[in-house]
């Protein structure tokens, strides 16, 4: 409804937005230190145990990079979606227009003598269907379908695999 106040602008959207990218970045610095690790492992242990302790992290870091995208798809849909209620929210009529549109209908119905200003209250009155209401709703509607996918952004992370056999008599 055009008379509701505009919600609150998205800070904490565009602050989670921000928090699931420095969180990406950093999966991505623990990603960059596995793989050098593994490189320099693999150059100073040559043996096929050392190919062995090689591979046996490659499924962790394959998990790292995958959450890594996981991320900052969740971080674009997150500010898109952020960016799209600030959009729609500088597009939709405010409080003020609507109570100036309804302080202009009351005031051309209280001078109305003999249906002389009935032009003007049909033009106030279109303005305020056709103009508030309907951009209002589009706007509203714009913005649930931005959305959306926001909902959905963050799915839930896969556990990281193990990267080591449990040891006899282990209490896994």
């Amino acid at each position: 409804s055009p008379r509701r106040p505009p919600r609150p602008a998205p800070p904490p959207c565009c602050t989670s937005a921000a928090q699931l990218e420095a969180l990406a970045a950093m999966l991505m610095g623990v990603l960059g230190g596995h793989e050098g690790v593994a490189a320099a492992l693999a150059g100073a242990w040559a043996a096929p145990t050392g190919e062995i302790a090689v591979a046996a992290n490659q499924p962790y870091a394959t998990w790292l990079a995958a959450v890594f995208g996981m991320l900052q798809h969740a971080a674009m849909s997150i500010s898109a979606a952020g960016t799209s209620f600030e959009t729609n929210k500088a597009a939709t009529p405010t409080p003020l227009e609507v109570e100036a549109n309804q302080t202009e209908h009351v005031t051309l119905q209280a001078n109305n003598f003999l249906g002389l200003l009935t032009p003007l209250i049909v033009a106030n009155r279109t303005r305020y269907f056709s103009d508030m209401w309907v951009r209002a709703a589009s706007n509203m509607y714009s913005y649930a379908a931005a959305a959306a996918s926001t909902v959905q952004a963050i799915p839930p992370l896969p556990p990281p695999p193990t990267t080591a056999a449990p040891m006899a008599g282990d209490p896994t």
